[in-house]
């Protein structure tokens, strides 16, 4: 309807001429949320809980389980989806329910559901990590982390391309190389400086393209 107005789509791909589709490498931020979580684990037990299931909200779940296991291959990963992006009493269900079969860092990728998961990991003195922007504000006591989603650079480095080039279409896939996705600082963690060091390499593996996810 509007062909002369530039539009940029998040989170989905548009073949229309005057559309730029961003895209995220979510399952890379994952893959080193991942690690942290298999880095902290006491009882080699963690969990995923995603807000409905769905192509995306998979490559969250599958890049935890990655960095997880390598950095301790011994680690069981419980997977549970909600559903419902909005509904933070079932995330807090399914969080006790994990937490009961010793989960001892929790990692959500729900939304409003999410919440749930942190304050459950926050009230039974557990860990957990936030995922899209800084999550401590929920749980300052239990988030350890947070998998940053950096929409707002996408949005900034698409209007200065927009501006300087006009129209564009077609797909820019944005991960930890353009500085799109990253961690948030550690807290909450009693890591030394050999895990630390650990999480780092793992990062400039990722930087680098040395790690693939299946």
């Amino acid at each position: 309807k509007y062909p002369k107005q530039q539009f940029a789509l998040i989170d989905a791909v548009s073949t229309l001429p005057n559309v730029l589709s961003v895209t995220f490498k979510e399952d890379e931020g994952s893959y080193l949320a991942g690690a942290a979580a298999g880095i902290q684990t006491k009882t080699n037990t963690i969990g995923f809980v995603g807000g409905m299931k769905s192509p995306l909200i998979e490559k969250f779940e599958k890049g935890y389980i990655a960095g997880a296991k390598a950095v301790n291959p011994k680690t069981k990963v419980l997977v549970e989806y909600a559903e419902d992006f909005a509904a933070p009493e079932k995330g807090r269900t399914l969080a006790n329910e994990m937490m009961q079969k010793k989960a001892d860092v929790l990692y959500a990728a729900a939304g409003l559901t999410g919440s749930g998961v942190l304050e459950a990991a926050q009230t039974k003195g557990k860990k957990a990590i936030g995922v899209d922007s800084d999550q401590t504000p929920i749980a300052p006591d239990a988030v350890m982390t947070s998998m940053l989603k950096q929409v707002d650079l996408a949005i900034t480095k698409i209007g200065q391309d927009v501006d300087a080039k006009g129209l564009q279409s077609g797909q820019v896939v944005l991960g930890v190389k353009e500085g799109a996705i990253q961690l948030a600082p550690i807290r909450n963690t009693n890591f030394t400086d050999g895990e630390r060091k650990k999480l780092e390499q793992l990062q400039q593996d990722v930087l680098e393209g040395k790690v693939t996810i299946q």
